[in-house]
């Protein structure tokens, strides 16, 4: 749609430079000279120095259609607002110009300078910083020390008397020393006796 466009201001401003009377002013010639160059310049898509071209022809010969040929140089450079600009000067200056056509393509102008400035807002954010809360300067917390209980003291087993074996044997060497001392005892009584066999007692 813009080329389209385009196409039809050049034509419409070549038209009325070439129904200008046989002898033109000096800026009306001007004027011509600098639009043919712009022209050229425009279909090879060097829109900056058709930019120029124009530009200095509508400085020659202030015609509505340059404006709006201008606004096209714009928007080819991505001049959004410069594009916005000279387009509504081209609609102020011209009455019988495509009042549709042409606000289509200044919502276009407005919507890419939109979506430019959300995406230069993105990537124009900060990193999100770091903490500056103030270190804390509290002694670290002290960590609990478990309680340590004594053990408990094994107390020793009394073993029973009847289960210890010295008692048992003190006694049992007691007893066997006493059946010794009657052994000899009676020994020892036994061997006083007379010997030999009892005599026969005479009763005369």
């Amino acid at each position: 749609m813009g080329t389209r466009i385009g196409c039809i201001a050049v034509w419409l401003s070549f038209l009325a430079f070439s129904t200008a009377r046989a002898d033109p002013p000096e800026d009306t010639i001007s004027a011509r000279r600098h639009f043919y160059r712009g022209e050229r310049l425009y279909a090879v898509g060097k829109f900056q120095a058709a930019l120029e071209a124009f530009t200095a022809a509508y400085e020659a010969a202030a015609k509505p259609g340059l404006l709006f040929n201008i606004g096209q140089c714009h928007r080819r450079l991505g001049h959004t607002d410069e594009a916005i600009f000279f387009f509504n000067g081209f609609l102020q200056g011209d009455p019988k110009a495509d009042q549709k056509e042409i606000a289509a393509l200044i919502a276009e102008q407005q919507e890419v300078k939109r979506t430019r400035a959300a995406a230069v807002a993105l990537t124009a954010r900060p990193p999100p910083s770091p903490s500056t809360e103030t270190p804390s300067t509290s002694p670290p917390p002290t960590v609990a020390t478990p309680l340590l209980l004594p053990l408990p003291v094994r107390q020793p087993v009394k073993t029973p008397t009847y289960k210890k074996w010295w008692p048992w044997t003190i006694a049992a060497v007691v007893v066997a020393g006493a059946v010794t001392a009657t052994a000899v005892g009676v020994t020892t009584t036994t061997s006083h006796l007379p010997g030999g066999k009892l005599g026969s007692i005479d009763a005369r």
